[in-house]
């Protein structure tokens, strides 16, 4: 089962040799694939802490990086697991599995705002105001949106873009963390459900949002039977974009001879 585990990390640390920050990435692919290994070990040597290993592994994978793409949160988890094991202790743990993925979210968050492909908008008025607003009070601004249900990923771009400290950041997000995960589950252990209708639910909720985000975004898409959408489709060009690297060899071909 290791040595599995030890070939999927190489295989993902491949694929992130072909992405743009190739070797970050690759580097918190393969220490990724490395920590899994671990706690496979780990449930292997210590058949006791095996349930909380998976705890600790499944609320750091619904933390990481996708969750800008798939609305998956962590709540269902620490609420199903607050009914199983003492809260303040599923708190606790909990904040650590967000401490830990962090090392993996920050740098690709870090990457991504400072990417040339969002200059203008890193350079916009909106963006240089938000910025200076965080910076009055960076630790207090990183503490309550982890306590409270706002998107921290705002916040995460906020404080790489201000250059933040990044212990200074992973010290105010625990702050804020570890009261809600207590809360959560305290939640957990008050609703009349099981662990296993708990996460039932939760998935059943995060399933129809990426349902929903998909059928928006394929929505938002120009169709190819409609005008406008290229020459194959039959429809009509439209006008030449001058902006478009072949606009100039166009018009020199449409003046008169």
């Amino acid at each position: 089962m290791v040595t599995r585990v030890v070939g999927i990390g190489r295989w993902i640390g491949t694929l992130g040799r072909w992405s743009t920050a190739s070797r970050r990435l690759d580097g918190l692919l393969r220490a990724s694939a490395v920590l899994g290994a671990a706690g496979i070990a780990v449930s292997v040597a210590l058949p006791h802490l095996g349930e909380w290993v998976a705890f600790f592994t499944l609320v750091a994978l619904v933390s990481g990086p996708t969750t800008v793409v798939v609305p998956v949160s962590s709540e269902p988890f620490i609420m199903a697991f607050g009914k199983l094991q003492p809260p303040m202790l599923v708190a606790a743990v909990g904040t650590a599995a967000l401490v830990a993925v962090e090392f993996v979210n920050y740098p690709v968050f870090d990457a991504a705002v400072h990417a040339r492909v969002l200059a203008r908008a890193r350079e916009s008025r909106v963006t240089r105001r938000l910025i200076a607003a965080f910076r009055l009070s960076p630790s207090l601004v990183i503490a309550l949106t982890a306590f409270t249900p706002v998107p921290f990923a705002a916040v995460r771009a906020l404080s790489a873009l201000s250059g933040h400290s990044f212990p200074a950041y992973l010290a105010a997000m625990t702050v804020g963390r570890f009261p809600r995960l207590w809360l959560v589950a305290l939640v957990g252990t008050a609703i009349p459900l099981s662990a296993g209708q708990i996460l039932v639910v939760g998935g059943s909720v995060a399933l129809l949002a990426a349902l929903a985000i998909g059928l928006r975004r394929a929505g938002t898409g120009t169709p190819a039977d409609q005008p406008g959408g290229g020459p194959q489709s039959g429809g009509s060009a439209g006008p030449p974009d001058p902006l478009h690297p072949s606009y100039d060899s166009l018009r020199r071909s449409a003046r008169p001879r």
